[in-house]
């Protein structure tokens, strides 16, 4: 959505810890710092801040009402019955199997219901996230991404 940069990639965030740290001189002065330093005890998880994110895709509104916004290799999902987000991002290629990373473009189509994924020149049709259509990827002839 913000441009195809390879070096766009996900938004990752680590916590991080504050420690006061207390030395002594020889001469018996004593000195505290605060010093930060990444907080190791959690697994470092992408957060979905959508503000700090330049998302590539954004596409949704079907008959599962699942939008779909894809952020280089991860999808996050909301839905309007549940009420939030995804709370990790999930591999693109684990929910549109036979995609590929980044994609550059999505759209589901009103009239048929069906997603389609662009990169390049090539176009993904899915018949449902999980079922890419027989035959596809094709190749589009033309200039380039519409």
């Amino acid at each position: 959505m913000y441009g195809t940069s390879k070096t766009n990639k996900p938004t990752t965030f680590a916590p991080t810890t504050h420690q006061i740290v207390t030395t002594t001189t020889k001469k018996g002065k004593t000195s505290k710092a605060t010093t930060k330093r990444p907080h190791t005890t959690h697994p470092q998880v992408l957060s979905h801040d959508r503000c700090a994110r330049y998302l590539d895709v954004v596409f949704g509104g079907g008959p599962d009402k699942w939008l779909y916004t894809l952020d280089y290799d991860h999808v996050w999902r909301y839905h309007p019955d549940f009420g939030h987000w995804d709370t990790q991002g999930f591999p693109i290629t684990d929910v549109f199997p036979g995609a590929e990373h980044h994609m550059m473009a999505g759209i589901l189509s009103p009239v048929t219901q069906k997603i389609y994924l662009f990169k390049d020149y090539r176009v993904w049709r899915f018949s449902t996230p999980n079922s890419l259509d027989t035959g596809f990827p094709k190749r589009i002839h033309g200039t380039g991404t519409p």
